[in-house]
């Protein structure tokens, strides 16, 4: 049989395609349609000559989306009909599967639908739905205040995930003290996880301009206790958490009362002043009442009569904001024998209190915090190298194992990059490392990257614009003043500017 001419406007369909149901005709028809238009905007290579050629144009998938809505808008070829209240809407089965997981399932799965030429949507908004339909096909929606909510409600139905990502996008953009409650209330009920942490962040920030709105008074008892049990609540002093919690029962008493137990134990009594303790928190009917509020009243005292022998809680603990809280970790006293104490500055007091122990003993430990948790890593227990690492978290009040390190060294350096812990160099009895390890606290998994270019113990290193910086060090022979930084997404090490004087132990 003679091929026939890339140019000739003949378009054969097999027997096989035209005993097809009708659907899948119409269907086959709208493709060789869309490629008959389309055909001229094929170029040949030219002066081809290798045996095989594998031609991509480019252009061809946004052409076809242009023609298809096109064939939408002057409902040419389409196989099925919407029905969304009193409005009806034509058009194609394969563009809507393409995009939409919603509708794919709809015709692929043996559902009811996948039979019927006219299908009824309910719950929907009838001009937002025609809005995401004519998304499907051009990709393209108007996003603005009055309509952002019922497109995002719309688009998650549909499965619409790009739509969904845009409106959570837009939703923070015109986040405000006086309707972030409202907007979490409102992303949380759509399953918007991610929104919520952001929009949670946002509270935290700025809880104390929050709790002077009108929208703090009406919020749920669950999200207000989620607020307050964490360390990153943006408040000067916990007098103000305090007065806050008082604040939102006094608003509704008679219903709201009995949650004053429920709430205390979050508010950090242990960091209010005596006085204050006495004068207003003892004096509110609300706590006097309660048999939980006593306790909690009574372990305040006795923190700031005997820290010591208060048990461990994340409420002797200050709040990240406002706290200024300095660990000394480790380390080790006169005879060079390691240790697990550790000691807390408390500034409200201008004292040291002490703190949980280490899981065991370490001397030249490296350490860091990343999201309120702090890590000690590595260092010498008195014996040998090791290459454990212990967290502890103020929610906990303890220290936990993590996953080890693979190899065992002390007087390495530990940076933080992008919510990442690296740990740099070091050495044990024989070996000056330039290798360097990477951990992800949520994994809790430890991987090895590309290693400095130079070894270094006795490193200092710390994250800075995207790049994680090695400074100085030794390299077993001598001291250095030369510096490398290291690129995350190349995974290499590169030289900068040396200091002025070789140094180690920084």
């Amino acid at each position: 049989m003679r091929r026939t001419d890339l140019t000739s406007p003949l378009i054969i369909i097999p027997p096989a395609i035209i005993s097809f149901p009708a659907r899948v005709y119409r269907t086959v028809c709208i493709l060789l349609h869309l490629f008959d238009r389309n055909r001229n905007n094929i170029n040949m290579a030219e002066n081809c000559t290798q045996d095989s050629y594998e031609f991509f144009a480019s252009d061809t998938c946004t052409t076809a989306f242009e023609k298809m809505e096109e064939c939408f808008s002057s409902g040419e070829l389409c196989d099925v009909t919407l029905i969304v209240g009193e409005r009806k809407i034509h058009a194609h089965r394969i563009v809507l599967a393409s995009v939409s997981p919603y509708f794919k399932a709809m015709f692929t799965n043996k559902m009811s639908e996948s039979d019927q030429d006219v299908i009824t949507i309910k719950d929907v908004e009838e001009d937002i739905f025609l809005l995401l339909i004519r998304f499907i096909y051009s990709h393209r929606v108007l996003i603005h205040v009055d309509n952002v909510q019922s497109l995002l409600q719309c688009a998650n139905i549909l499965q619409l995930d790009s739509i969904v990502n845009a409106c959570c996008d837009f939703i923070y953009s015109h986040l405000s003290i006086s309707n972030c409650l409202s907007v979490r209330d409102f992303v949380e009920a759509h399953g918007c996880v991610k929104l919520v942490r952001k929009v949670d962040a946002f509270i935290k920030l700025h809880y104390l301009e929050v709790t002077k709105s009108q929208e703090f008074l009406d919020i749920s008892v669950d999200h207000l206790k989620q607020l307050l049990s964490g360390s990153n609540l943006n408040v000067p002093k916990e007098e103000d958490v305090f007065e806050s919690v008082i604040k939102w029962i006094r608003h509704s008493s008679a219903k709201r009362q009995h949650h004053i137990g429920l709430l205390m134990p979050y508010v950090r009594l242990p960091m209010l002043p005596v006085s204050y303790l006495i004068s207003m928190v003892e004096k509110e009917s609300f706590v006097s009442k309660n048999l939980v509020c006593r306790d909690l009243i009574d372990e305040a005292k006795n923190f700031h009569l005997c820290p010591e022998k208060v048990p461990l809680s994340a409420r002797i603990f200050p709040r990240k904001s406002y706290s200024g809280m300095l660990f000394s970790i480790g380390g080790r006293g006169k005879g060079g024998d390691p240790f697990s104490k550790i000691e807390i500055y408390n500034w409200l007091e201008n004292c040291w209190t002490p703190g949980p122990r280490l899981l065991m003993p370490r001397r030249h430990v490296a350490a860091a915090e990343i999201d309120g948790v702090i890590y000690a890593v590595g260092g010498h227990n008195g014996s040998e190298h090791l290459n454990t690492v212990e967290s502890f978290d103020s929610t906990s009040g303890s220290w936990q194992l993590c996953k080890s390190m693979v190899i065992c060294r002390r007087g390495m350096s530990v940076g933080i990059l992008n919510g990442m812990l690296y740990a740099i160099g070091g050495l044990d009895e024989a070996t000056c490392f330039n290798r360097v390890e990477r951990y992800d606290p949520k994994a809790d998994e430890w991987t090895e990257v590309a290693p400095m270019k130079v070894q270094r113990g006795g490193v200092a290193a710390v994250g800075f614009d995207g790049f994680l910086y090695a400074v100085g060090g030794n390299n077993g022979g001598c001291s250095l003043s030369s510096v490398e930084k290291y690129d995350p997404y190349r995974n290499t090490w590169v030289d900068v500017a040396s200091m002025n004087q070789e140094r180690a132990g920084i």
